[in-house]
Protein backbone atom coordinates (compact mmCIF):
# COMPACT_ATOMS: atom_id res chain seq x y z
CA UNK A 1 0.00 0.00 0.00
CA UNK A 2 2.89 2.38 0.73
CA UNK A 3 4.29 1.87 -2.77
CA UNK A 4 0.90 2.32 -4.43
CA UNK A 5 0.18 5.51 -2.51
CA UNK A 6 3.73 6.77 -3.06
CA UNK A 7 3.54 6.16 -6.81
CA UNK A 8 0.38 8.20 -7.28
CA UNK A 9 1.57 10.98 -5.00
CA UNK A 10 4.78 11.15 -7.07
CA UNK A 11 3.18 10.96 -10.53
CA UNK A 12 -0.06 12.84 -9.97
CA UNK A 13 0.87 15.03 -7.04
CA UNK A 14 4.45 15.74 -8.16
CA UNK A 15 5.72 15.07 -4.63
CA UNK A 16 9.35 14.38 -5.47
CA UNK A 17 10.08 13.22 -1.93
CA UNK A 18 8.78 9.82 -3.09
CA UNK A 19 11.25 9.55 -6.01
CA UNK A 20 13.80 7.40 -4.08
CA UNK A 21 11.18 4.65 -3.83
CA UNK A 22 11.18 4.20 -7.62
CA UNK A 23 14.60 5.29 -8.93
CA UNK A 24 16.41 2.00 -8.33
CA UNK A 25 18.06 3.16 -5.13
CA UNK A 26 18.06 1.51 -1.74
CA UNK A 27 15.22 3.48 -0.15
CA UNK A 28 12.64 1.38 1.67
CA UNK A 29 9.27 2.10 3.22
CA UNK A 30 8.42 1.74 6.87
CA UNK A 31 7.03 -1.38 8.45
CA UNK A 32 3.34 -2.03 8.97
CA UNK A 33 1.50 -3.34 12.00
CA UNK A 34 -0.69 -6.28 11.03
CA UNK A 35 -3.70 -7.06 13.21
CA UNK A 36 -4.73 -10.72 13.05
CA UNK A 37 -8.19 -12.23 13.31
CA UNK A 38 -8.59 -15.76 11.97
CA UNK A 39 -10.45 -19.02 12.37
CA UNK A 40 -9.78 -22.40 10.79
CA UNK A 41 -12.43 -24.68 9.21
CA UNK A 42 -14.58 -26.68 11.61
CA UNK A 43 -12.72 -29.88 10.68
CA UNK A 44 -9.57 -28.39 12.25
CA UNK A 45 -11.27 -26.78 15.22
CA UNK A 46 -12.92 -27.69 18.51
CA UNK A 47 -15.41 -24.99 19.46
CA UNK A 48 -15.36 -24.91 23.26
CA UNK A 49 -17.48 -21.78 23.72
CA UNK A 50 -18.49 -19.49 20.82
CA UNK A 51 -19.78 -17.02 23.47
CA UNK A 52 -22.56 -15.82 21.19
CA UNK A 53 -25.39 -16.68 23.59
CA UNK A 54 -25.86 -18.26 27.04
CA UNK A 55 -24.66 -21.87 27.15
CA UNK A 56 -24.86 -24.63 29.74
CA UNK A 57 -21.07 -25.10 29.76
CA UNK A 58 -20.31 -21.42 30.48
CA UNK A 59 -20.65 -19.83 33.90
CA UNK A 60 -19.92 -16.13 33.89
CA UNK A 61 -21.01 -13.75 36.69
CA UNK A 62 -19.77 -10.48 35.22
CA UNK A 63 -20.83 -10.10 31.61
CA UNK A 64 -23.70 -9.85 29.16
CA UNK A 65 -24.15 -11.03 25.59
CA UNK A 66 -24.46 -8.32 22.97
CA UNK A 67 -24.46 -7.88 19.20
CA UNK A 68 -24.19 -5.20 16.53
CA UNK A 69 -24.09 -1.47 17.20
CA UNK A 70 -26.41 1.51 17.49
CA UNK A 71 -29.59 -0.55 17.91
CA UNK A 72 -29.40 -1.93 14.36
CA UNK A 73 -30.45 -5.51 15.21
CA UNK A 74 -33.42 -5.49 17.60
CA UNK A 75 -34.52 -8.91 16.32
CA UNK A 76 -31.44 -10.48 17.96
CA UNK A 77 -32.90 -9.89 21.42
CA UNK A 78 -29.50 -8.67 22.60
CA UNK A 79 -28.37 -5.17 23.55
CA UNK A 80 -25.98 -3.42 21.20
CA UNK A 81 -22.30 -3.81 21.99
CA UNK A 82 -21.97 -0.04 21.59
CA UNK A 83 -24.45 2.77 21.19
CA UNK A 84 -22.22 4.44 18.60
CA UNK A 85 -23.16 4.50 14.93
CA UNK A 86 -19.61 5.34 13.76
CA UNK A 87 -18.99 2.14 11.83
CA UNK A 88 -15.39 3.04 10.94
CA UNK A 89 -14.61 3.19 14.67
CA UNK A 90 -15.95 -0.35 15.23
CA UNK A 91 -14.91 -2.59 12.30
CA UNK A 92 -16.02 -5.76 14.11
CA UNK A 93 -19.61 -4.51 14.36
CA UNK A 94 -19.91 -2.84 10.96
CA UNK A 95 -22.97 -4.34 9.23
CA UNK A 96 -22.57 -6.33 6.04
CA UNK A 97 -23.37 -4.67 2.72
CA UNK A 98 -27.10 -5.05 2.08
CA UNK A 99 -27.42 -6.51 5.56
CA UNK A 100 -28.04 -3.35 7.56
CA UNK A 101 -30.05 -5.07 10.29
CA UNK A 102 -28.48 -8.53 10.20
CA UNK A 103 -27.00 -9.46 13.59
CA UNK A 104 -23.30 -8.55 13.53
CA UNK A 105 -20.68 -10.24 15.71
CA UNK A 106 -22.64 -11.56 18.70
CA UNK A 107 -20.26 -11.95 21.64
CA UNK A 108 -19.78 -11.67 25.39
CA UNK A 109 -19.04 -8.28 26.93
CA UNK A 110 -17.21 -8.65 30.23
CA UNK A 111 -17.14 -5.67 32.58
CA UNK A 112 -15.78 -5.62 36.13
CA UNK A 113 -14.75 -3.44 39.06
CA UNK A 114 -13.81 -6.32 41.39
CA UNK A 115 -12.20 -9.75 40.93
CA UNK A 116 -14.28 -12.27 38.99
CA UNK A 117 -13.83 -15.54 37.09
CA UNK A 118 -15.65 -17.14 34.17
CA UNK A 119 -15.63 -20.94 33.94
CA UNK A 120 -15.90 -22.81 30.62
CA UNK A 121 -16.34 -26.58 30.64
CA UNK A 122 -14.76 -28.47 27.74
CA UNK A 123 -17.48 -30.54 25.99
CA UNK A 124 -17.71 -34.09 27.28
CA UNK A 125 -15.79 -36.62 25.22
CA UNK A 126 -13.59 -33.92 23.66
CA UNK A 127 -11.08 -33.28 26.43
CA UNK A 128 -8.14 -34.62 24.38
CA UNK A 129 -6.78 -31.45 22.80
CA UNK A 130 -3.20 -32.64 22.24
CA UNK A 131 -3.64 -32.78 18.46
CA UNK A 132 -4.46 -29.07 18.16
CA UNK A 133 -1.93 -26.27 17.70
CA UNK A 134 -3.34 -23.68 20.07
CA UNK A 135 -6.08 -22.53 22.39
CA UNK A 136 -7.53 -19.39 20.82
CA UNK A 137 -10.13 -16.73 21.39
CA UNK A 138 -11.00 -13.34 19.94
CA UNK A 139 -10.70 -10.34 22.23
CA UNK A 140 -10.66 -6.54 22.29
CA UNK A 141 -10.90 -3.73 24.81
CA UNK A 142 -14.39 -2.30 24.89
CA UNK A 143 -14.93 1.30 23.84
CA UNK A 144 -14.86 2.74 27.37
CA UNK A 145 -11.80 1.01 28.84
CA UNK A 146 -8.29 2.45 28.60
CA UNK A 147 -6.74 -0.82 29.76
CA UNK A 148 -7.65 -4.27 31.03
CA UNK A 149 -5.97 -7.58 31.75
CA UNK A 150 -7.24 -11.16 31.90
CA UNK A 151 -5.67 -14.45 32.93
CA UNK A 152 -6.37 -17.72 31.12
CA UNK A 153 -6.13 -20.97 33.07
CA UNK A 154 -6.54 -24.53 31.78
CA UNK A 155 -7.46 -27.32 34.19
CA UNK A 156 -6.95 -31.03 33.49
CA UNK A 157 -8.84 -34.01 34.87
CA UNK A 158 -6.46 -34.37 37.81
CA UNK A 159 -6.90 -30.74 38.84
CA UNK A 160 -3.51 -29.57 37.57
CA UNK A 161 -3.50 -26.03 36.18
CA UNK A 162 -1.50 -23.84 33.84
CA UNK A 163 -2.06 -20.07 33.57
CA UNK A 164 -1.01 -17.24 31.28
CA UNK A 165 -1.76 -13.53 31.08
CA UNK A 166 -3.57 -12.52 27.90
CA UNK A 167 -1.06 -9.67 27.48
CA UNK A 168 1.68 -12.29 27.25
CA UNK A 169 -0.10 -14.07 24.39
CA UNK A 170 -0.54 -11.12 22.06
CA UNK A 171 -1.62 -7.51 21.66
CA UNK A 172 -5.39 -7.99 21.61
CA UNK A 173 -5.92 -6.02 24.83
CA UNK A 174 -3.41 -3.27 24.01
CA UNK A 175 -5.13 0.07 23.30
CA UNK A 176 -4.94 0.89 19.60
CA UNK A 177 -3.41 4.27 18.69
CA UNK A 178 -5.15 7.44 17.59
CA UNK A 179 -7.91 9.77 18.71
CA UNK A 180 -10.93 11.39 17.14
CA UNK A 181 -14.08 10.21 15.40
CA UNK A 182 -12.54 7.23 13.57
CA UNK A 183 -9.71 6.36 15.96
CA UNK A 184 -8.83 4.45 18.02
CA UNK A 185 -10.43 1.37 16.52
CA UNK A 186 -12.23 -1.24 18.59
CA UNK A 187 -11.15 -4.38 16.76
CA UNK A 188 -11.33 -8.02 17.82
CA UNK A 189 -7.99 -9.81 17.46
CA UNK A 190 -7.04 -13.45 17.85
CA UNK A 191 -5.33 -14.49 21.09
CA UNK A 192 -3.29 -17.66 20.58
CA UNK A 193 -1.87 -19.89 23.36
CA UNK A 194 0.15 -22.74 21.81
CA UNK A 195 -0.76 -26.17 23.17
CA UNK A 196 2.98 -26.90 23.31
CA UNK A 197 3.21 -24.34 26.12
CA UNK A 198 0.59 -26.06 28.29
CA UNK A 199 3.18 -27.65 30.53
CA UNK A 200 2.31 -29.38 33.82
CA UNK A 201 -1.18 -30.25 32.56
CA UNK A 202 -2.35 -33.31 30.67
CA UNK A 203 -3.37 -32.06 27.23
CA UNK A 204 -5.05 -35.41 26.61
CA UNK A 205 -7.54 -34.58 29.38
CA UNK A 206 -8.32 -30.84 29.56
CA UNK A 207 -11.62 -30.36 31.40
CA UNK A 208 -11.99 -26.65 32.02
CA UNK A 209 -10.87 -23.17 30.91
CA UNK A 210 -11.00 -20.27 33.36
CA UNK A 211 -11.01 -16.60 32.35
CA UNK A 212 -10.15 -14.42 35.35
CA UNK A 213 -9.81 -10.69 35.81
CA UNK A 214 -6.24 -9.53 36.40
CA UNK A 215 -6.75 -5.76 36.61
CA UNK A 216 -8.77 -3.78 39.18
CA UNK A 217 -11.39 -2.86 36.58
CA UNK A 218 -11.94 -3.10 32.86
CA UNK A 219 -14.15 -4.06 29.98
CA UNK A 220 -13.42 -6.64 27.28
CA UNK A 221 -15.23 -8.15 24.30
CA UNK A 222 -14.69 -11.93 24.01
CA UNK A 223 -15.80 -14.62 21.56
CA UNK A 224 -14.89 -17.91 19.91
CA UNK A 225 -12.97 -19.84 22.57
CA UNK A 226 -11.62 -22.84 20.68
CA UNK A 227 -8.75 -25.23 20.12
CA UNK A 228 -7.47 -24.95 16.55
CA UNK A 229 -4.89 -26.35 14.15
CA UNK A 230 -3.38 -24.10 11.50
CA UNK A 231 -2.22 -24.79 7.95
CA UNK A 232 -1.24 -21.51 6.32
CA UNK A 233 -1.30 -21.76 2.54
CA UNK A 234 -3.24 -25.02 2.55
CA UNK A 235 -6.48 -23.51 1.30
CA UNK A 236 -8.43 -24.35 -1.81
CA UNK A 237 -11.95 -24.26 -3.22
CA UNK A 238 -14.56 -24.41 -0.49
CA UNK A 239 -16.43 -27.68 -0.13
CA UNK A 240 -19.29 -25.95 1.64
CA UNK A 241 -22.68 -25.82 -0.09
CA UNK A 242 -23.90 -22.56 -1.63
CA UNK A 243 -26.93 -20.88 -0.15
CA UNK A 244 -29.06 -18.80 -2.53
CA UNK A 245 -32.28 -16.86 -2.19
CA UNK A 246 -35.33 -17.20 -4.47
CA UNK A 247 -37.97 -14.48 -4.67
CA UNK A 248 -41.75 -14.54 -5.00
CA UNK A 249 -44.84 -12.37 -5.41
CA UNK A 250 -47.65 -11.55 -3.00
CA UNK A 251 -50.59 -9.25 -2.49
CA UNK A 252 -50.23 -6.31 -0.15
CA UNK A 253 -53.08 -7.58 2.02
CA UNK A 254 -51.64 -11.08 2.40
CA UNK A 255 -49.80 -10.12 5.58
CA UNK A 256 -46.58 -11.88 4.58
CA UNK A 257 -44.68 -12.89 1.48
CA UNK A 258 -42.57 -16.03 1.30
CA UNK A 259 -39.06 -16.23 -0.12
CA UNK A 260 -36.94 -19.36 -0.15
CA UNK A 261 -33.37 -20.16 0.83
CA UNK A 262 -31.91 -23.02 -1.21
CA UNK A 263 -28.73 -25.04 -0.71
CA UNK A 264 -26.72 -26.44 -3.60
CA UNK A 265 -26.17 -29.63 -1.60
CA UNK A 266 -27.04 -31.19 1.73
CA UNK A 267 -25.03 -30.17 4.78
CA UNK A 268 -24.20 -32.28 7.81
CA UNK A 269 -24.18 -29.09 9.89
CA UNK A 270 -27.00 -26.58 10.35
CA UNK A 271 -26.67 -23.68 7.92
CA UNK A 272 -27.54 -20.25 9.29
CA UNK A 273 -27.88 -17.05 7.29
CA UNK A 274 -29.29 -13.57 7.65
CA UNK A 275 -32.15 -12.50 5.39
CA UNK A 276 -32.51 -8.75 4.93
CA UNK A 277 -35.40 -6.90 3.29
CA UNK A 278 -34.52 -3.42 2.07
CA UNK A 279 -37.09 -0.73 1.34
CA UNK A 280 -37.75 2.92 2.02
CA UNK A 281 -40.09 4.53 4.53
CA UNK A 282 -43.82 4.38 3.88
CA UNK A 283 -43.47 1.27 1.72
CA UNK A 284 -45.10 -2.16 1.81
CA UNK A 285 -41.96 -3.83 3.18
CA UNK A 286 -40.01 -2.67 6.24
CA UNK A 287 -36.24 -2.59 6.53
CA UNK A 288 -35.73 -5.62 8.76
CA UNK A 289 -33.66 -8.78 9.07
CA UNK A 290 -34.09 -12.24 10.51
CA UNK A 291 -31.84 -15.23 11.08
CA UNK A 292 -32.80 -18.40 9.25
CA UNK A 293 -31.60 -21.94 10.01
CA UNK A 294 -31.61 -24.77 7.47
CA UNK A 295 -31.40 -28.01 9.51
CA UNK A 296 -28.84 -30.70 8.62
CA UNK A 297 -29.94 -32.75 5.61
CA UNK A 298 -32.48 -30.19 4.40
CA UNK A 299 -32.10 -28.28 1.15
CA UNK A 300 -34.54 -25.40 1.61
CA UNK A 301 -36.10 -23.10 4.19
CA UNK A 302 -39.11 -20.84 3.79
CA UNK A 303 -38.76 -17.27 5.03
CA UNK A 304 -41.79 -15.10 5.70
CA UNK A 305 -41.35 -11.38 5.03
CA UNK A 306 -43.95 -9.17 6.79
CA UNK A 307 -45.95 -6.90 4.49
CA UNK A 308 -47.43 -3.52 5.39
CA UNK A 309 -50.91 -2.77 4.05
CA UNK A 310 -50.62 0.88 3.05
CA UNK A 311 -53.47 3.18 2.03
CA UNK A 312 -51.53 4.68 -0.86
CA UNK A 313 -52.68 3.59 -4.29
CA UNK A 314 -49.92 2.30 -6.56
CA UNK A 315 -50.39 2.24 -10.31
CA UNK A 316 -48.22 -0.85 -10.72
CA UNK A 317 -46.70 -3.68 -8.73
CA UNK A 318 -43.77 -2.69 -6.52
CA UNK A 319 -40.56 -4.71 -6.61
CA UNK A 320 -38.29 -4.92 -3.56
CA UNK A 321 -34.94 -6.62 -3.04
CA UNK A 322 -34.33 -9.25 -0.38
CA UNK A 323 -30.77 -10.37 0.40
CA UNK A 324 -29.06 -13.36 2.02
CA UNK A 325 -25.87 -12.46 3.88
CA UNK A 326 -23.52 -13.66 6.63
CA UNK A 327 -23.92 -17.40 6.08
CA UNK A 328 -22.44 -19.97 8.47
CA UNK A 329 -21.52 -23.49 7.24
CA UNK A 330 -22.23 -22.37 3.67
CA UNK A 331 -21.01 -19.82 1.14
CA UNK A 332 -23.36 -17.31 -0.44
CA UNK A 333 -24.42 -18.04 -4.02
CA UNK A 334 -27.22 -15.92 -5.51
CA UNK A 335 -27.32 -13.22 -2.86
CA UNK A 336 -30.48 -11.29 -3.75
CA UNK A 337 -33.96 -11.91 -5.07
CA UNK A 338 -36.95 -9.80 -6.07
CA UNK A 339 -40.09 -9.64 -3.98
CA UNK A 340 -43.03 -8.32 -6.00
CA UNK A 341 -45.95 -6.83 -4.08
CA UNK A 342 -49.32 -6.12 -5.71
CA UNK A 343 -51.13 -3.10 -4.27
CA UNK A 344 -54.63 -4.00 -3.10
CA UNK A 345 -55.75 -0.38 -3.59
CA UNK A 346 -54.72 -0.46 -7.24
CA UNK A 347 -57.50 -0.17 -9.79
CA UNK A 348 -58.00 -3.27 -11.93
Amino acid sequence: MDYIAGFFRLVMGHETAFSPMFDGGTATVGTATVLQESQTPSSQRLDVAPLQAPSANVRQPFGQYCASMGGRSPQSGRPSCTGSTATAHFPSFTPANYGTNVTATPLLHLSWTSPATMSIEVPKGQSNVARYDALTMRAALDDVSASAELTLTVVDGAGHTRSAAVSGLGDALDPLPGSGTLLPKTWLQTVRWPVSQLKQVNTHDIRKILVSTASPSGGVFLSDVAFQSFAAGAGGPSRLPRVSIVGSAAGEGDGTATVTLQLSGRSREPVTAGVQALAGTGTQVANAAQQVVIPPGRLTAQVRIPLIDTVTEATADTVYKVFVVAATNAVVGQDFAHLTVHDDEARP
